[in-house]
């Protein structure tokens, strides 16, 4: 059985956008399904969350990547995996890439990221920075 016979293997790609490793981890996972079958599906995961201390309340507004991961919400909502594929791709480049924040809405480069997005076919109904999606 050759390799292109083979049925694709589901990976489930688990990433927090603020993460260094992870990004690394996702270009080498493009790089692997180009010679290897294989669907990886995006899933999000809050590094501040699972490290956060006991007792302590967030700032969503402020705090760490939320305004990364509401936006990368935005886009699976708006255009599924593939859109978060690209998304947290852009997020990476300008984070890790280009040492842009993407802790802070202003800062972060969303509005790049919308249009890149847009660029790939995929359109935001609505601003990243709605009201309905800070809160």
């Amino acid at each position: 059985m050759t390799t292109r016979e083979t049925p694709p293997a589901s990976i489930n790609f688990h990433f927090d956008p603020a993460c260094p490793l992870a990004w690394r981890t996702a270009l080498w996972m493009r790089e692997v399904r180009e010679v290897r079958p294989v669907d990886v599906t995006w899933r999000f995961f809050s590094l501040e969350v699972v490290n956060r201390k006991e007792g302590v309340t967030p700032d969503f507004q402020k705090d760490g990547s939320w305004a990364a991961h509401r936006t990368l919400a935005l886009a699976r909502r708006q255009g599924g995996n593939a859109a978060v594929e690209r998304l947290y791709l852009a997020l990476g480049a300008a984070q890790h890439g280009r040492r842009e924040s993407i802790r802070d809405v202003e800062l972060s480069g969303m509005y790049r990221a919308e249009k890149t997005l847009e660029r790939c076919g995929t359109t935001f109904t609505g601003r990243c920075t709605s009201p309905i999606y800070m809160s």
